[in-house]
C-alpha cells in the first residue's frame, strides 16, 4: 500500500464512524458577466519530445531567461531542457544526486539553481548551477503537528520561490473534523539562507464541516505573485487565498464561476469512499468544483480554472474530464472576465498549464506522441 493511501485509511479510520451532513458551499460573489477577452489564438507551440520521453509531463515549468523561455520537464531523474520557440532540446541535466524520484517528487528551475523535491524521501535538495547540492532540508521531520504535512512538488502544485523562501503545499487524504492550522498544516516555507522552517496555512472549514470525497477535493493548487504573495486555490471554495510567507495571514478573495452556484459535499459513508474509487469518481465528476490557479506575471493576471459537472453518462474505467471555464482576474483582484471551454475540452491536459510571454498555455494531447502540444489563450 503506497503511503499515500496508507494516510488516507489512518484518517478515514478516525472520521468513518462520525457521520456528517451534507455541507452547502454557495456562490455569494460578484461574477463575470462577459467571456469575450480571453481568445485562443490560432498559431499553438510544439515541443519535440522524441520518442522516450513521457508526453504528460506530472512535473514541468517555463523558466523566462533574458533572451528566450526554456520548458523544463522531469523525467528518469533528469530535466530536459527545450528552446519553447523552436521546441528542440538543448540539454539534460541528471539529478541522480537527490535519489529516486517518483510521480509526486518535483522541481524548481533557475538559470543558477535548482531546487529538487524527493517525495519518498521528504527532502528539498538545492543544487548550484553545476548541479552540486549545496543544501537539503526534511520538511516532515520537523512537523510535530498531528496530521503531517505531506507535500507534492507536481505542476498543478509546484515548487513557490519568492525573496529567498520556497513554499511546498500538500496534505494527507480525507478530512478530519478536528484539523485546524496547528495540527493539519497544508504547507511549509524554508527560508533557503537561514534553513528555518514555518508550518501553517489550511483548508477552509467547509472541509471540516463536510465530507468532499478525499482524493480529487483535496488538491491544494497553488502560485506565487511579484508581489509575493502565495495563492491558493481549494476545489470546494469560491474563494482564493493571498497567503503572506509566514503562511499565518491571509487575505480571502472572491474568484467564483458565473455557472457555479453551489458545491455539496458528499452524503456517503467516509470509509465507503475510501473503499469505492467508482463511488469517489461519481461523487467528484458530479460537482463543480475548482482547479488550477495560474499567475501571467507578463500582465499581472491571475487564471483561476473551475470545472464544471461531467456531461453524459460514466462508466467504470472510463475517463472523466470534466467540461471547465477559465476566470481571469486583474492585479486589483477584479474579476475581468470568465470563458467556457466547451468544444474540446475532454483533449485538453490541465496537469500541462502554464504562463509563457504568448499568453496562458494548456497542453491539448495529440495522436503523435513525440510531441507535447500547447494551445494558446491569450487577453485581448
Amino acid at each position: 500500500m503506497n503511503c499515500k493511501l496508507l494516510s488516507l485509511l489512518c484518517i478515514v479510520l478516525f472520521i468513518a464512524c462520525k457521520s456528517r451532513p451534507v455541507v452547502q458551499v454557495i456562490n455569494e460573489g460578484n461574477v463575470a458577466t462577459d467571456s469575450i477577452l480571453l481568445c485562443r489564438q490560432d498559431s499553438t507551440i510544439i515541443i519535440n519530445i522524441g520518442d522516450r520521453l513521457d508526453p504528460a509531463p506530472l512535473s514541468s515549468q517555463i523558466y523566462a531567461g533574458e533572451d528566450n523561455e526554456t520548458y523544463v520537464m522531469l523525467e528518469e531523474n533528469k530535466l530536459h531542457l527545450f528552446n519553447l520557440s523552436t521546441g528542440t532540446q538543448y540539454d539534460t541535466l541528471s539529478l541522480k544526486g537527490c535519489g529516486k524520484l517518483n510521480s509526486y517528487s518535483g522541481f524548481l528551475y533557475t538559470k543558477d539553481t535548482i531546487f529538487v523535491y524527493n517525495y519518498k524521501q521528504k527532502v528539498v535538495y538545492c543544487l548550484d548551477s553545476a548541479l552540486n547540492i549545496v543544501d537539503s532540508w526534511d520538511v516532515r521531520e520537523r512537523c510535530k503537528a498531528k496530521y503531517p504535512l505531506d507535500p507534492e512538488a507536481l505542476t498543478l502544485s509546484p515548487i513557490l520561490y519568492f525573496n529567498g523562501n520556497i513554499v511546498l503545499s500538500g496534505s494527507g487524504l480525507g478530512s478530519p473534523d478536528d484539523a485546524t492550522p496547528e495540527n493539519r498544516p497544508i504547507s511549509c516555507c524554508i527560508n533557503v539562507s537561514t534553513g528555518g522552517i514555518i508550518y501553517g496555512s489550511a483548508y477552509p472549514e467547509q472541509y471540516v464541516q463536510g465530507d468532499f470525497g478525499g482524493v480529487y477535493f483535496n488538491s491544494i493548487y497553488q502560485t506565487v505573485d511579484k508581489r509575493g504573495n502565495y495563492i491558493y486555490s481549494f476545489p470546494a471554495d469560491h474563494s482564493v487565498y493571498f497567503y503572506r510567507p509566514d503562511l499565518s495571514k491571509y487575505e480571502k478573495v472572491y474568484m467564483g464561476s458565473r455557472y457555479v452556484s453551489k458545491i455539496e459535499s458528499s452524503g456517503s459513508n467516509s470509509l465507503d469512499l475510501f473503499k469505492d474509487k467508482s463511488l469517489r469518481i461519481r461523487y467528484y465528476i458530479s460537482q463543480p468544483s475548482y482547479a488550477n490557479i495560474v499567475y501571467d506575471k507578463f500582465r499581472d493576471l491571475y487564471y483561476r480554472i473551475v470545472e464544471h459537472p461531467f456531461m453524459g453518462q460514466w462508466e467504470s474505467g472510463q475517463n472523466f474530464s470534466k467540461p471547465f471555464s477559465i476566470i481571469v482576474m486583474d492585479g486589483d483582484k477584479r474579476i475581468v472576465t470568465e470563458t467556457p471551454i466547451i468544444k474540446d475540452y475532454a483533449q485538453l491536459n490541465l496537469g500541462n498549464v502554464h504562463v509563457s510571454k504568448a499568453g496562458l498555455l494548456i497542453q491539448k494531447n495529440c495522436s503523435d506522441e513525440n510531441r507535447i502540444e500547447f494551445i494558446v489563450y491569450k487577453m485581448n
